[in-house]
C-alpha cells in the first residue's frame, strides 16, 4: 500500500510484510510523483527511486527484498525508443549486457510459477525496430511478459495515453493507477534528449 514516505530505504523495512501484487516503481524524476501513487489500485506497493543510487540496482534489491515477489513490475520513468531513462542511469540496448545478470535475478522462479509481468511507463520505449528489439531483450533476461508504448505515454491533454500498445507474452496488462488519476495525471513523460 502506498504511503507518502515510500522511499527506498522505507520500502525495504517493510518489504518482509509485504504480499502485494503489484510493485509500482517510480523513478525521482517524475513530477508530482505523490499524487500518482496515491492513485495506485489496492494491492499495489509503491517504491520512489532515489536519485543518489543506480536505478536497476534499486529495482532489483526491492524485487529480492521481498517476502513474496510481485507477480507484477510497473516502471514509471522518462523513456525513448529502446530506453528507459532514469535520473540516475538508463536502461538501454547498449548496456543491457552490462545488466543482463541482474535482469535475469529479478523474478528468478518465473518458469515454475507462471509468466510474471513488467509494464513500462515512459514515452515511445516499444518505437521503431529499436524499441522491438529492446522489449524482446528484457524478456528474454527475465522471462516476463513486457508492455510498453510506441507512442507519449501520460495526459491526453499533452496528447498521451496510458495504453500500452506493445505486448510480448502479455494479452491485456492491468494497468496500477486508477483511471480517475491516468485522467487527472498532468505531466506526460516525453522523450528526452
Amino acid at each position: 500500500m502506498y504511503t507518502p514516505t515510500s522511499s527506498f530505504r522505507d520500502y525495504l523495512q517493510n518489504a518482509q510484510q509485504s504480499s502485494a501484487s503489484r510493485l509500482v516503481v517510480i523513478d525521482a524524476d517524475i513530477a508530482d510523483r505523490n499524487f500518482l501513487a496515491a492513485g495506485v489500485l489496492s494491492g499495489s506497493e509503491v517504491l520512489f527511486l532515489e536519485p543518489d543510487s543506480d536505478a536497476i540496482e534499486q529495482i532489483s534489491t526491492a524485487l529480492q527484498a521481498a517476502q513474496q515477489p510481485p507477480a507484477s513490475l510497473h516502471i514509471v520513468a522518462h523513456g525513448s525508443p529502446g530506453a528507459i531513462h532514469f535520473t540516475n542511469g538508463e536502461l538501454t540496448l547498449s548496456n543491457l549486457d552490462a545488466y543482463a545478470s541482474v535482469l535475469k535475478g529479478w523474478f528468478p522462479n518465473a518458469a515454475g510459477t507462471g509468466s510474471p509481468e513488467i509494464l513500462i511507463y515512459g514515452c515511445r520505449v516499444a518505437a521503431g525496430d529499436a524499441g522491438q528489439e529492446f522489449l524482446q531483450s528484457i524478456h528474454s533476461l527475465t522471462q516476463a511478459g513486457i508492455a510498453a508504448a510506441t507512442h507519449l505515454v501520460g495526459s491526453s491533454l499533452k496528447r498521451g495515453a496510458w495504453q500500452l500498445n506493445i505486448r510480448l507474452g502479455l494479452k491485456e496488462p492491468q494497468l496500477a493507477f486508477h483511471p480517475v488519476i491516468m485522467a487527472s495525471y498532468g505531466e506526460i513523460f516525453p522523450q528526452r534528449f
